[in-house]
C-alpha cells in the first residue's frame, strides 16, 4: 500500500490531465474493490 502511495507522489503533475490517467484510475479503483471484497470474503470465512 505505502509502494503504491510513493509510485502515486512521484507521478509527474502533467501525467494526471491525460487520458491515460482516467483509465488508470479506474483499473487501480476496480482492483482495490476486487482487494476489499476479496479480504471480506476471507474475515467471513473465519
Amino acid at each position: 500500500m505505502a509502494a503504491l502511495i510513493v509510485a502515486v507522489w512521484s507521478v509527474p503533475p502533467s501525467f494526471w490531465s491525460r487520458p491515460v490517467f482516467t483509465a488508470a484510475s479506474l483499473i487501480a479503483l476496480r482492483s482495490a474493490v476486487l482487494v476489499l471484497r476479496a479480504a471480506r470474503q476471507a474475515k467471513g470465512q473465519r
